[in-house]
């Protein structure tokens, strides 16, 4: 008889713990909304004959200064093609010139969108662009007066070139 109690007290016990056990699942989805890449693509500025002892201009569009100093001067464009996101645009690098004597001049760039002058914007805490999708802005600038002659380039020597930056702001 003990061995018969001892046995329906331990089914009693085994039962309980199943009969109080729950288990209840739940699902969880995941999703993501992947941008569009982000295109980016230049067009150089321009400045043609420069005479020495004088600054050049290249005007940017309409709505920024006259160009002088400069036999052929073309601005250069930064168009970027993107998705209806939000992305920001940053100057981050300035652009030098170098003949080939190693000779040095400066360009300080000037950026619009449209009429609007966002130079310092680009190179300040970046153009935000909030309505986002595509978008064309036009370069500009003035080159430092030159000292001496010859073929100056951002592609010679220790040129560099004008870098902007474009990212989504996410």
């Amino acid at each position: 008889m003990k061995k018969l109690s001892s046995l329906i007290i331990a089914l009693f016990v085994l039962s309980a713990g199943t009969v109080f056990a729950q288990t209840n699942t739940a699902e969880i989805g995941v999703t993501a909304d992947v941008l569009a890449e982000l295109n980016v693509a230049g067009t150089d500025v321009s400045f043609g004959n420069v005479q020495q002892g004088s600054v050049a201009e290249v005007q940017a569009n309409g709505s920024d200064i006259t160009s002088s100093n400069a036999s052929a001067p073309s601005a250069g464009s930064l168009t970027i093609t993107a998705d209806g996101q939000e992305y920001i645009v940053e100057v981050t690098q300035n652009a030098v010139l170098e003949n080939a004597d190693g000779d040095q001049l400066t360009f300080t760039h000037r950026v619009f969108d449209g009429g609007n002058d966002v130079t310092a914007d680009v190179d300040g805490t970046g153009y935000n662009v909030s309505g986002g999708g595509d978008l064309t802005l036009d370069i500009g600038g003035q080159l430092q007066s030159p000292t001496a002659s010859g073929n100056y380039s951002t592609n010679t020597g220790g040129g560099l070139p004008l870098v902007f930056e474009v990212n989504y702001n996410i």
